[in-house]
């Protein structure tokens, strides 16, 4: 549904990563951390939206309601963790979104005008972005953009903020005190007799299921060998504490320009 694919735009995955539990109150330090969204207290914002897409769902059925359609408030989806115990892959069925049930109940005519009311759209899941509704608008966007605009949540400013932010994580992959870290942190692991470059080469060579399956089990059984490895690589090149350092400094840039926002994010959310 349209819905989600807005959803997947607010919450785009990046690929540092999240400091260990000893190393939390160095993140802290970071002025970005009062400012939810931003993953440095990732289950408190998870909370945070679920509370919010609650809310939402509930306006959107009542201005639905009022157009005459009917609306059933749906849960958030939630991402089914894969079995990896086994080098097994499970498929798992999402269930049919019960709006989207009685959508497909209605005419052609009829399923427009619904589409239009509950999305701003005559049709979500057009394949052009341009006939899609830009969830930055400040217009448009049917009962779901209403709803969106009177409850914008955590994750609000980091999407208003999302190229500059991408940015931010990109330069902290960049410095070179980061960079000298993962190369002390390739030798650790060629001492180990295993030859990547960086923890995130290791985690996006074949950590998917689909590619997985495909490996021997001796390939899988090495590929999970290297996994296990990598911790105490981490440990022993110090990238961990480098990308904490960097993050700090590169975060408190980031809150310096782009103050005023988010204050007025963090008010917002607090109100």
């Amino acid at each position: 549904m349209y819905s989600r694919i807005l959803l997947s735009l607010l919450l785009t995955a990046l690929s540092i990563s999240v400091p260990p539990a000893h190393a939390q109150n160095v993140v802290a330090a970071s002025p970005l951390a009062r400012y939810p969204g931003f993953g440095h207290n990732a289950r408190r914002d998870e909370l945070q939206y679920r509370r919010e897409h609650s809310s939402r769902e509930q306006l959107i059925s009542r201005c639905m309601q009022a157009a005459g359609f009917r609306y059933t408030p749906v849960a958030p989806v939630v991402q089914i963790p894969q079995d990896r115990e086994r080098g097994q892959s499970r498929t798992v069925t999402e269930a049919i979104d019960p709006n989207e049930r009685y959508a497909r109940t209605l005419d052609g005519a009829e399923r427009t005008v619904y589409n239009l009311t509950l999305y701003g759209v005559p049709d979500p899941n057009d394949p052009r972005a341009g006939a899609l509704w830009n969830p930055r608008s400040s217009t448009g966007g049917g009962c779901w953009g209403e709803a969106l605009r009177a409850l914008p949540g955590v994750y609000a400013a980091r999407s208003a903020l999302a190229s500059v932010y991408v940015e931010l994580r990109r330069s902290i992959q960049g410095d070179e005190r980061v960079t000298a870290a993962e190369q002390r942190w390739g030798d650790c692991m060629r001492d180990r007799g295993f030859r990547y470059s960086s923890p995130r080469e290791l985690s996006s060579s074949q950590d998917t299921d689909a590619v997985l399956s495909t490996l021997t089990p001796e390939l899988q059984r090495l590929y999970r060998a290297a996994l296990a490895a990598s911790p105490a690589c981490i440990t022993e090149s110090r990238l961990q504490l480098a990308v904490i350092a960097v993050r700090s400094e590169r975060e408190a840039e980031f809150v310096l320009v782009h103050k005023a926002l988010l204050d007025q994010h963090l008010e917002r959310l607090r109100r």
